[in-house]
Order: C-alpha cells, then structure tokens, then sequence
C-alpha cells in the first residue's frame, strides 16, 4: 500500500507539473501511467519501466550504433486526445557537446497511437564515432497542439542518476526547460554492434 500511494503522489506531481501534462486534478479514469516516453535503447535495454512502478534506467552501457525505442500515444486530458503534431529526437555528447537533431516529424497529421516501444525514428538511427566511454544525453520531443514535453531552446546540465523510482523523489524527475526523466536518458558508448 504504501508504494501504491508513493506511485500515486509521484504521478500526481508529474502530471500536475511537467509540460507534457495539462495542470488539475487528476482523473483516474484517464490515468494509464505515461502515455509517451523513451522506452529503451538498442536491443533491448529498457529506460522507462512502467509495468509495475515507476521506474527510470540510466548510464548504462551501450554499443554504436544506437537504435531509440519510444512509446507514443495521444495526450489525454478528460476524454479528448491530443495527438502528437511534432516529434523530434536528439542527441548530445557530454559534457559540452551541443545538441544535434538526429530526425524530426512536423505538421504530423496520422495519430501516433503506439502502446509498444517501436523505433519511431528508424533502426539505428544513432551512428556516430566517439571514443569508447564516452556518454550521451539524448532526449525526446514530443508536441501537440498545447503542449511539450520540453523546451528544445533550454539545455539540460542536470544530474541524471542511473535509477529513478518513486523511492527516489520528485526532485529527482525534473532538468531544465521543463525536462524531465521519462523524455531524457544518459548512456555510456562502447564498441560497436557485430555487422554494423
């Protein structure tokens, strides 16, 4: 019961806070966790764990190149959808590297409607040539006709700790520009994939 209502208190500040989520009460009836994020990377280390908790994965090891897993679906708020208009994934080198944009979706007139992790912007879609060890920050945007889940113009510099569950705070889900964990991931590159 007691990490029932901790999942509950964290969904109540991320819905009531983040840019993605439209401020208010929360409607448990439309609640079902998130319903876009950053799903996992390559083949498959998995990110965002909403099955049973919530759950954030980072700073694991990954090999190039990178193939991104999203789940996307339409915003709720009551019982409208809001579908994705604008998708854009991208990347950075840390720890000064500037951010590169590796594809976007604008002017999106299908629904996104994927409630499994599909590799919206193409099988490894990452493929650049770093120094083993080197880590990046790759990041998720996603807008429809009110809101996103960040601001692409803000850079993010925050901490990002490798797990982040409902043990771990709130304070902990949040990065600059209205970031936060679910549309964010650290990962740590080395070698490359066999026949890549």
């Amino acid at each position: 019961m007691k990490k029932f209502l901790a999942t509950v208190i964290l969904l109540t500040a991320l819905i009531t806070n983040a840019c993605w989520f439209e401020p208010g009460t929360i409607n448990l009836e439309d609640l079902s966790w998130i319903r876009a994020y950053l799903a996992g990377i390559n083949n498959y280390q998995v990110h965002a764990d909403f099955t049973n908790d919530f759950v954030i994965y980072n700073n694991f090891t990954v090999s190039m190149p990178l193939t991104v897993w999203v789940v996307v679906q339409p915003r709720r708020s009551s019982v409208l959808l809001h579908p994705v208009r604008r998708a854009v994934l991208q990347y950075k080198v840390l720890p000064s590297g500037n951010w590169v944009t590796v594809k976007e979706y604008n002017n999106i007139t299908t629904t996104l409607d994927y409630t499994n992790p599909i590799p919206l912007f193409g099988s490894n879609c990452i493929n650049i040539s770093v120094p083993d060890g080197t880590e990046l920050l790759i990041r998720l945007y996603l807008a429809d006709q009110y809101l996103e889940t960040g601001d692409l113009d803000t850079d993010i510099t925050s901490a990002i700790l490798d797990v982040i569950s409902v043990d771990t705070g709130t304070e902990s889900i949040w990065y600059e520009g209205g970031w936060s964990a679910p549309y964010v991931i650290k990962v740590r590159v080395e070698g490359k994939r066999p026949g890549r």
